[in-house]
């Protein structure tokens, strides 16, 4: 592997003689890269990857010590060797107490040169080899552990009652979750939707999936601990832990409705991956009953909907014939439409007297977060523009405001009505742009052609430029993506004789495999069939 170089002096003559001099005898490296000072040569170390740094001690506004010192606490791996006219002791001795390799006085031989450069690449890759193992280990590490966690977490779940306090038993689980006295836990079974599969993913990519809700979910801070793993037994799902900050239930239940907004936001927006939660009742204890809670819980889903949270305390609520399962439905296609009217009539009829009566107090609060997701599904640019909509994103303050259901039935009535004049003005142009946005597509198809960024280069929120794109152009935008870089493929195959890797490199994928599945998926056959297929047909 070639190592890059820094040579610091502020006589440019020894830098470009240093550089001559290394070629003569053979280095090579990645990039050599010069400074004139200790300041510049700071820099450089900063914003590079540099490995070896041979540095004059005498420099403008920052000698060769100093730098040494100040690029040590940058980067602790660089090494050093200092060329110098002074052949002082102190010099000497100060340059390698911090850490330089070599101390060498000018003028410096060939041999010299040579033998010092080749002490130190060997100490470099012997740096390079030790930190590659460390990394390693400590990523074998990390994987046992949660491979130990995924492990006990499924067992446990799977225990008669009385085995699941057995802490000697699970000893990586209960490390992790160890509830301080009085704390409360809470089990969620997160559920990836078919539909995750539709643009960004295949049905064989569940993996993949859980990979990447598995890195949003750590990303994601929470005041309680948070764990959570695959489920062995069912591959579209996995298991959250939640333990809260407080003992109030109530700071539990906040913490996790939180939680999932916040993961679901991401993971739609940013990667088309759609979850629906269900939870158990909060406990002291973490058992196998929880399981079954939260798979009560979740088969609420097939009644009310897809890419929502449900808990098993809401259970009373939802098995009520009067929970308005269709209101929410119509709601979402007044909210598409934009329909003014039907929506506050909608809202009206969602937040009266009569509903509360019916279902109880904690009717509003599921009803809220029902129609913040819907609103931030449809509106996400209109909405953000209300602190009150983000302030109950992270804390949920609003809510507690908004404690009667007519206050909440005006409160949403004023962001929707403004929402949807605001999105109106925008409609007339809409058109123009997503036709724009294709032809930009078909310009730049070998570049990095993600959703956000297009919909942010035509001033549009990603979910309502994916919606315009379908409805104007009848397929998504992902898809047309596709198509173009497909079609460009098979007149690569068709007219040259590059490779599939380099094929796939000049479509905009980076990564050849993953071209090749794509190239079968739509064309039927592999990038190399394709091509002997044509030749064949060329030839007859």
């Amino acid at each position: 592997m070639n190592r890059n170089l820094l040579i610091a002096d502020d006589e440019e003559l020894i830098r470009k003689g240093l550089i001559a001099r290394l070629s003569y005898l053979g280095f090579e490296f990645g990039q050599i890269m010069e400074a004139e000072s200790g300041s510049e040569a700071l820099e450089a170390v900063s914003q590079n990857a540099i490995s070896i740094v041979i540095t004059d001690i005498k420099m403008p506004d920052m000698d060769g010590l100093a730098f040494i010192r100040e690029a040590k606490k940058r980067s602790p791996h660089l090494r050093f060797m200092v060329l110098s006219g002074y052949a002082e002791f102190e010099y000497a001795k100060t340059a390698l107490s911090l850490g330089a390799s070599a101390y060498l006085l000018k003028p410096l031989s060939n041999k010299d040169l040579k033998e010092e450069l080749d002490k130190l690449l060997m100490q470099v890759e012997v740096d390079t080899r030790i930190r590659r193992d460390i990394t390693s280990r400590k990523k074998l590490e990390e994987e046992n552990i949660a491979y130990t966690l995924e492990k006990e977490v499924n067992a446990l779940l799977h225990e008669p009652a009385e085995e699941t306090s057995a802490t000697d038993k699970y000893p990586a689980f209960y490390q992790k979750i160890s509830p301080a006295p009085g704390k409360r836990l809470l089990l969620g079974i997160i559920n990836i939707e078919e539909k995750s599969c539709e643009n960004h993913f295949s049905k064989g990519d569940t993996e993949l999936i859980r990979f990447a809700v598995k890195n949003v979910f750590d990303e994601i801070s929470s005041p309680g601990k948070v764990l959570l793993v695959n489920s062995i037994i069912h591959k579209h799902q996995m298991y959250a832990v939640f333990e809260g900050s407080s003992s109030e239930s109530s700071v539990l239940r906040r913490e996790v409705e939180q939680f999932f907004l916040e993961m679901r936001t991401v993971l739609e927006k940013q990667m088309g991956i759609y979850l629906t939660m269900g939870t158990s009742s909060q406990t002291r204890r973490f058992s196998a009953g929880m399981l079954g809670e939260a798979e009560s819980a979740l088969r609420q889903r097939t009644i009310y909907g897809d890419g929502n949270l449900y808990f098993y305390e809401d259970n009373t609520v939802f098995s009520g014939k009067s929970f308005p399962a269709s209101e929410l439905y119509f709601l979402e296609q007044y909210l598409v439409q934009g329909n003014i009217n039907g929506i506050h009539k909608l809202l009206s009829e969602l937040f009266s007297e009569g509903m509360l009566l019916n279902c109880g107090v904690s009717y509003i609060r599921i009803l809220w977060v029902r129609i913040l997701n819907l609103l931030l599904k449809y509106y996400e640019p209109e909405i953000r523009q209300y602190i009150g909509v983000e302030d109950l994103l992270h804390n949920f303050r609003v809510l507690d405001e908004l404690c009667l259901p007519e206050k909440t039935h005006r409160y949403i009535s004023e962001i929707v009505t403004d929402c949807i004049s605001k999105r109106g003005m925008q409609d007339a142009s809409s058109k123009d742009k997503i036709l724009l946005a294709a032809q930009y597509i078909k310009k730049h198809y070998n570049e990095n052609l993600a959703i956000n960024s297009l919909a942010e280069l035509y001033n549009m929120s990603p979910n309502y430029f994916s919606s315009v794109f379908k409805k104007e152009l009848n397929q998504s935008a992902v898809n047309y993506i596709t198509e173009v870089r497909m079609e460009k493929a098979r007149e690569y195959l068709k007219d040259t004789d590059l490779s599939v890797i380099e094929i796939a490199e000049r479509v905009g994928y980076e990564d050849s495999q993953y071209f090749f599945r794509v190239f079968k998926r739509t064309a039927g056959v592999t990038p190399l069939q394709f091509r002997q297929q044509h030749r064949l047909n060329m030839s007859m």
